[in-house]
């Protein structure tokens, strides 16, 4: 199969694939600890009119009227306020109203779960708050509902460069599913571009304990399983270990991280040598990634029952040090290796590229970094005071050098010290939380090059002397957690230096509504029975079947 090698900084092209990872933790790069300092004091006074920027009339900063908008909240987990706060009056709420003199008013309050039920009847009924943070294919029906006011010109006059900076990552890609014709219908809310992509994090002191070296190809990855499977590498006397973390499904990080080194990448649509769409799954490299997971299931690899086992139970046995080797996310230090670490204080985790072949440079897969989109109801007033939100949480709690409003990082950060610290006060930010692709990776930077020099002015972001003042020198478990993800699992982020996206970004076609549900589950079952024993030939099969049963016609709609 052809290698489509996107250089971080390339356009992707295509649609988000429908099978988007769901991003996990969340702290200014979707990890769900968020930075909590800032040793700076605020001014006091607010931004005024009076001060804005030369940007021809255009007024980024204080409405001198107030100006009111809806909008749906969710409560319930991961929604934690201060004493005095509520969904209705929030650290949020004050700051918009404070310092762009905005009110945000919920016309519904929903429990997180049944946020996109909720929309849907919005949408549905055509009862809509102001503004709301929307799917693709919930956006692609607005659209065609004409419920969308037209955003271009209000994007283009009032995005901060800041806010520009973040949002256009990679040449504006997540713009590409929110246009039609011409017009933007919809504002990305992006989350950190690493949630997707597979990191090798291994058990060092059981290497040490077997006298081996950290796996760079495929061959030595099962060398190592092997041993850490058969020799007890905890040295505890039994033979209760396995050695790779795998959950069920066919969209998993540890069979991404396998299957790229056969040049496969499954779950996603990639392009051919010809130019032509085509579906990773079905592609004959991943026919051999599953014969080599079929091979490391047969040896003990795997916990044999992986198949009815979700992402959340695997975990467990991470926790409990019954695994060497989980092939993860950069934020997984947090969880589940800190709460392994909690179990066993002498564990020794350490984070490294995903094998390959031949020992070479590694080209993961990589999703799409964004899949909601911020969104305002047609005929509303002032459209463009989501956009001057979106400036102010931008400067609050993104950017390193705040443009609009620096006094507002400072009292964002002061408060994550105190009042608000261990809250997750990010997730309810105004207009809707979205997140800088590559926030974490400019931190990682920073703070390696402090950690090598010692030199202070290499930290330049509020975010970077927030994590080391508040998170890394305080020490503890947190402590280990934070400098094992920006000192170790950022750095292997940063050193690929060829992703492989999908070929095709946005909503779903009529045949992969209908049909997908179908070949989804045709895939997942295949692909875990050939894993646990069946005949590699099962794959050809599958490959038939994926085609006749609606894959054709999938590939017929988004092949231009």
């Amino acid at each position: 199969m052809f290698r489509k090698q996107i250089g971080k900084a390339s356009l992707l092209t295509g649609t988000i694939s429908a099978m988007l990872l769901a991003s996990a933790c969340s702290s200014g790069g979707n990890s769900e600890s968020s930075p909590t300092a800032s040793t700076a004091s605020a001014p006091a006074s607010a931004a005024s009119e009076s001060a804005a920027p030369a940007q021809s009339d255009i007024n980024l900063l204080a409405y001198s009227e107030p100006v009111t908008v809806t909008m749906g909240a969710t409560i319930g987990s991961g929604i934690n306020y201060a004493e005095g706060e509520s969904v209705d009056d929030n650290i949020h709420t004050r700051l918009n109203k404070e310092i762009l003199n905005i009110e945000y008013q919920n016309k519904f309050v929903v429990e997180a779960s049944k946020f996109t039920e909720k929309i849907n009847l919005a949408i549905a009924s055509n009862d809509l708050p102001d503004v709301l943070l929307v799917g693709a294919e919930q956006m692609q029906k607005m659209i065609k509902n004409d419920q969308l006011a037209d955003l271009t010109e209000i994007y283009g006059d009032y995005a901060s460069a800041e806010l520009k900076r973040n949002l256009e990552y990679q040449n504006k890609v997540s713009f590409i599913p929110a246009e039609v014709d011409g017009k933007l219908y919809g504002i990305p809310a992006p989350k950190d571009y690493g949630n997707s992509i597979p990191i090798m994090y291994i058990r060092q002191d059981w290497l040490d304990n077997l006298g081996l070296k950290v796996p760079a190809t495929i061959d030595e990855l099962t060398a190592v399983a092997k041993a850490f499977v058969e020799n007890d590498p905890d040295q505890n006397g039994k033979k209760d270990t396995y050695a790779i973390s795998l959950e069920s499904g066919s969209n998993t990080l540890a069979m991404d991280a396998i299957a790229s080194a056969y040049g496969a990448y499954p779950s996603i649509m990639v392009e051919d040598q010809d130019g032509k769409i085509v579906y990773g799954s079905t592609q004959p490299a991943m026919k051999e990634a599953l014969q080599k997971m079929q091979e490391l299931y047969a040896l003990g690899a795997f916990d044999p029952e992986f198949g009815i086992k979700d992402a959340a139970v695997t975990a467990e046995k991470v926790m409990a040090g019954k695994v060497g080797i989980m092939f993860g996310a950069f934020w997984n230090p947090l969880y589940p290796l800190k709460q392994n670490l909690e179990n066993e204080p002498n564990a020794q985790w350490s984070a490294f590229p995903i094998p390959t072949l031949d020992g070479g440079e590694a080209v993961p897969k990589a999703l799409p970094f964004t899949n909601e989109w911020i969104v305002v109801r047609k005929g509303f007033e002032h459209p463009e005071a989501i956009v001057k939100s979106m400036n102010l949480w931008t400067d609050m709690a993104i950017s390193s050098e705040p443009e609009l409003f620096p006094e507002a990082q400072v009292r964002w950060y002061e408060a994550l010290a105190t009042t608000h610290k261990g809250l997750e006060a990010h997730n309810y930010a105004k207009p809707f939380f979205f997140d800088s692709p590559f926030g974490n990776l400019e931190v990682g930077r920073e703070l390696r090059a402090y950690k090598e020099s010692g030199d202070e002015s290499k930290l330049v972001s509020a975010k970077a002397k927030d994590v080391l003042a508040n998170q890394i020198q305080p020490g503890g478990l947190q402590g280990w957690a934070m400098e094992k993800m920006y000192y170790e699992a950022e750095a292997v982020l940063d050193g690929y230096k060829n992703l492989v996206y999908p070929a095709y970004v946005g909503a779903s076609t009529p045949s992969m509504l209908s049909k997908g549900p179908t070949l989804g589950k045709l895939e997942v079952e295949t692909f875990t029975n050939i894993i646990m024993g069946a005949s590699i030939d099962t794959f050809d099969d599958f490959v038939a079947k994926y085609h006749k049963l609606g894959g054709d016609q999938i590939l017929e709609e988004i092949n231009p």
